[in-house]
Order: C-alpha cells, then sequence, then structure tokens
C-alpha cells in the first residue's frame, strides 16, 4: 500500500505528464504542416488516448479508496473487539477484587 506522500506524488506526476502531453500536442500541432482532415484524425486520436489513460487512472484511484476503506473498516472493526475484550477483562477483575473485598469485610465483621 503506498504511502499518503506517494500518493500524492503519483498524482502530482500524472497530473504533470497529462500538462506535458497537451503542451507536446500543441506545439506539435503549431509546428507540423498537416491537411484540415489530417489534424482531426490526429487530435481525435490524441484525445481518445487520452480519455483511455484517464479512465484506467480513475478506476484505478477509485479500487485504491475502496481496498483502503476494507482495511480501514476491518482495522476498526478489530479494534472495537479489541476494547470490548478489554472492557470485559476489567470487568472481571474488578468482580474479582470486589468478591475479595466483600470476603474480607465479612471476616472483619465476624
Amino acid at each position: 500500500m503506498a504511502t499518503r506522500n506517494q500518493q500524492e506524488q503519483g498524482s502530482g506526476f500524472a497530473q504533470g505528464f497529462l500538462l506535458g502531453s497537451l503542451i507536446g500536442g500543441m506545439i506539435a500541432l503549431w509546428f507540423t504542416p498537416k491537411s484540415g482532415k489530417q489534424w482531426q484524425t490526429y487530435l481525435f486520436k490524441q484525445w481518445a488516448k487520452l480519455q483511455k489513460q484517464a479512465n484506467r487512472k480513475s478506476n484505478q484511484l477509485y479500487h485504491d479508496a475502496q481496498e483502503l476503506t476494507n482495511q480501514t473498516l476491518k482495522k476498526a472493526e478489530q479494534l472495537q473487539q479489541d476494547g470490548l475484550t478489554y472492557v470485559q477483562e476489567q470487568g472481571e477483575q474488578l468482580q474479582e477484587q470486589l468478591g475479595t473485598a466483600k470476603t474480607k469485610i465479612k471476616q472483619m465483621a465476624s
């Protein structure tokens, strides 16, 4: 599992990559002589490529979020169970101590 810092770096990398791709595409458009139909085909292919990349990244982020949510829920359930176990153990110890105290009080009273 990636840490938050690694995720932020990955997100920053993806954003930089996307921005660089767009700028590179615009520069290519500016300096490459092509006909209108060639430009349309080229732009359509580039747009389709960017959509696929965005969909893959979106799906990966969704999967990662689900995984983190499941891990968090499991950890919360475990902590809840640990807390209940601790409270029960403490209650049992208090009952034992109370029983011991009652016995000593009865012995002192007799």
